[in-house]
């Protein structure tokens, strides 16, 4: 594409792909928290039926989701930014951290505030459940609510620093990939900015602030931001000429990889087997990348097309938002209507995981309405600041 001086775009099989992707690792996101909350964990069960091992199996998906999700943002953004670059399209970097900072920031601030409200109301009104004062050993929350939940975790939380500085707010631990994609953002537009400026002094700081941020950020936020990068490779391999593998030839290879995921999972891994852990979440990474690649190769419309995207507009405000909500849905439940929480897998726990996920999902996309779909009003506003600011500087000069 280089030297054509056309912007990328993905095209309609993609874009339906990804959507869909966005919506089913969401999905897959709550539901799982929502199952470890409602049913107890599997190793407490006894001879489960194949019926509740498949559940199990599925629902057990979270982890693998968020790996989904930092191979699309590095597809998107990353890969978007670097073809730009090849096509003779300067990088912007001040329109980048614009279009950056209202995509994360629309939904992002209320959501800290509201359901970081939500939160202080359940520990307030719910203490007796020991939802928000004993641990929850859910995905991403080995800690009690309580002990996140003061005046620091709030400012760090906003400022990106959950998970670097201060814990995740109160409940919300899944807020840990808010912060891991915040700051590939950082590191990926700062050495942008150093290939794509002219200007020494510039490409110095820019490279001297990607390289800081490597150095002060925790190894495992780093380390995972390889895999963000593998998505933005593979959005360049994707459009160009070379050969793509078949969409049948990828997914045995994709289930293959889930299945040693989900095995490795039921290991413990220390510190000192970190790199193990990464290397099966670069293995899931690839093998949804390699599904990725192969839809680069048809290129036609899609009946389900249209519901995808309009599923996937709220996928971001459900993944913020549902887990504080989901707990205090269930405190609510457990105080008011006697209904228990780790309780043993039946036919009444599968409807009541379904009613909390619809609750969510409601929730979720009026929430989108009302915050994530002014993404585009916030960015021109923004727009509007920078260019104000700009000429005011020019007049002062």
């Amino acid at each position: 594409m280089g030297g054509t001086g056309v912007a990328y775009r993905p095209s309609a099989s993609v874009s339906n792909f990804i959507n869909l992707s966005r919506w089913v690792a969401a999905l897959l996101v709550a539901g799982g928290h929502t199952r470890q909350l409602i049913l107890m964990d599997y190793s407490k069960l006894r001879h489960p039926s194949w019926g509740w091992k498949i559940f199990y199996f599925f629902t057990q998906l979270g982890h693998e989701a968020v790996m989904v999700f930092f191979i699309i943002s590095g597809y998107l953004i990353g890969g978007a930014a670097i073809m730009k670059q090849r096509a003779r399209i300067s990088f912007d970097a001040k329109d980048y951290a614009v279009h950056r900072a209202a995509r994360i920031y629309t939904a992002y601030l209320p959501a800290v505030l509201l359901f970081g409200g939500l939160d202080l109301l359940g520990s307030y009104l719910f203490s007796e459940t020991g939802l928000y004062s004993s641990e929850l050993h859910i995905s991403s929350m080995g800690r009690p609510a309580n002990d996140a939940l003061g005046l620091l975790p709030f400012l760090g939380n906003l400022t990106m620093l959950q998970t670097v500085l201060v814990p995740t707010l109160g409940t919300n631990g899944p807020l840990w990939s808010l912060a891991c994609e915040w700051w590939y953002y950082c590191i990926f537009g700062a050495a942008m900015l150093a290939v794509a400026d002219r200007r020494l002094a510039v490409r110095a700081f820019a490279l001297g602030t990607a390289g800081l941020l490597c150095l002060l950020l925790p190894l495992e936020i780093v380390a995972w931001g390889l895999i963000w990068l593998l998505g933005a490779g593979i959005a360049v391999y994707g459009n160009s000429s070379r050969p793509k593998p078949g969409f049948w030839l990828t997914i045995p290879f994709a289930a293959a990889v889930i299945v040693v995921s989900r095995l490795s999972h039921t290991r413990t891994f220390g510190h000192h087997l970190a790199d193990a852990r990464f290397l099966v979440d670069l293995a899931i990474a690839l093998a949804y990348g390699l599904v990725l690649l192969s839809m680069h190769r048809v290129d036609r419309p899609h009946p389900l097309a249209r519901l995808n995207e309009r599923l996937a507009g709220f996928s971001y405000s459900l993944y913020l938002i549902h887990f504080p909500l989901m707990v205090f849905i269930v405190a609510f439940a457990s105080t008011f209507l006697g209904v228990g929480y780790l309780r043993s897998p039946t036919a009444g726990g599968l409807l009541y995981i379904f009613a909390v996920l619809t609750i969510l999902c409601a929730v979720a996309f009026a929430f989108a309405a009302t915050f994530e779909e002014q993404t585009q009003r916030v960015r021109g506003l923004l727009r509007s600041f920078r260019r104000r600011r700009g000429m005011e500087l020019a007049s002062a000069a």
